[in-house]
This record gives C-alpha cells, structure tokens and sequence, in this order.
C-alpha cells in the first residue's frame, strides 16, 4: 500500500487531503525517519509513526507570532539578537528549524520550518520569494529609484565590500525606492527607502547603501555618522512566500520602527 493509504486508515485522519497534508509537512515517519513523497510504499514490516505536533511545550510564544501552522511559524526577530539564539527560543515554544537569517543588529519578518523535509523545500523555492527592507539612511540617493549591482567579496576583517568579478566574489543585485518621510518636514537628513533584494548575499543591503553614498543610519561599520544602541536602522518588514505544502502564496508583514 501506499503511504498516503496507510496513515489515513491507521491513524483514522478525517481526510484523505489531511493526511496527505501532515505527510508533506514532514509529521510522518517510517523507520524513524521523516518521509513526505505520499506514494511511498509501505511492507508488513514497516513501523509508522507521527511526529507529535502536540507534544511542544504548551507556553506562551516568546515573540510575536504573524502566523503558525503545522509546517511554518512566522514571526518578527528583534535587533540586537543573533538568529541562532532566536531560533533558540523559538523553540521553548515550537519544534522549529532556522531556515535563513538576519543579521544581528537587523530587525524583522523572519520563517522557521517545523521539520527538515520543509526547510529543504523553503530553502528548494527561496529564490522565488520576494524580501523587502525598509532602511533609513544618511544623507539621499541620486536617483529616487534605481537598481545596484556589484561583486561582494569579505576581507580578512570580516567586513564585505564591492569589487570586480573576481574569484570568491559574488554577484549582488538590490532595488531601493525613496519613500515619503514619516514626519512633515522630513526626518533630519535621513531618507527612508524601500528594498528588495533579488539576491541574498551577506551585508548585502549595508554594503550597497554604503557604495550610492547612503550608508545605513547607526552602520557605524559601513561609514554611518550616526549611532544607535544595538542596531542599525534596517527592518526586514515584508516577506512573500509560497507555503511549502499548499503553495499558496502568502504575505507577511511588520512595520518598521522608523
């Protein structure tokens, strides 16, 4: 018999549909381990068993939860945390498994996979996926939209920077638009731009804003006069995604805080 048969009789689901959902979403195992192809034969002597969604802790989630369901859990990391110790925490509350990240000054929408089987497939779609910033940086670009392509390479000191098409160099490519200030009058120098990002290169956005003369307000590292306590004044406020077992598309968001 096949999988998807097996699970909906032995474990008596109400749907063929539900059952074919848990088995995508990596809640299925034989043998001990995860199997989401619903074809997949099943002998006499395999064993089954369900992951047991219900087992977390039952706490209050230490963050903002945008959105939960079997396979995903969206919710928006503040600054000054390193992904590893969110996702740490995170998983106080739910079985999650970090699936891409933030920098840690960095605050924002952010997707964690509840099984392994999802992050491969997040990980599989993320170049379809749409990721928008909003930054507020120092002085304004030159144009009030425009599109910056570069080479990014990172030097011994760890910081990223542009340079030609040379080897360990990688090809970078952002968006920004000039939004409308937040305050009448303008907000003090600053300008607030909106980014997208069609590749995802570490620094990327910081090293970018920094090369059109606008480096980040508080990027101290990447030229920014101006400091802030535990930040930079970049927010990962939009994330576009298709759901990894329904692929229906989906948008999260988080305002910035600036």
């Amino acid at each position: 018999m096949q999988l998807l048969e097996v699970i909906h009789k032995k474990f008596r689901l109400a749907s063929v549909t539900k059952a074919r959902i848990m088995i995508k979403s990596g809640f299925v195992k034989v043998n001990g381990q995860v199997v989401i192809r619903p074809d997949t034969e099943i002998g006499p002597k395999d064993e089954l068993a369900l992951v047991e969604h219900a087992s977390r802790r039952q706490r209050k989630a230490p963050f903002e939860i945008l959105f939960e369901d079997d396979a995903i859990l969206v919710t928006c990391k503040p600054a000054g945390l390193v992904v590893e110790k969110f996702c740490k925490q995170l998983q106080d509350y739910a079985p999650v498994v970090l699936t891409h990240r933030l920098d840690q000054k960095v605050s924002g929408v952010m997707i964690f996979a509840k099984s392994q089987a999802v992050e491969r497939q997040l990980e599989a779609d993320w170049s379809r996926f749409e990721k928008l910033y909003i930054a507020l940086v120092e002085s304004k670009p030159p144009k009030p939209e425009g599109r910056i392509e570069s080479f990014l390479i990172e030097n011994k000191e760890l910081k990223v920077y542009s340079t030609t098409e040379i080897p360990g160099a990688k090809l970078a490519i952002t968006h920004y638009k000039l939004l409308p200030p937040l305050k009448k009058g303008g907000q003090g120098g600053f300008s607030r731009l909106e980014v997208r990002l069609e590749t995802g290169r570490k620094n990327q956005i910081r090293v970018h804003m920094a090369d059109i003369g606008c480096p980040i307000v508080g990027d101290v590292k990447y030229g920014a006069k101006t400091a802030m306590k535990g930040r930079i004044a970049l927010h990962a406020y939009q994330l576009s995604i298709d759901h990894p077992v329904s692929q229906e598309r989906m948008t999260f968001t988080q305002e910035a805080p600036f």
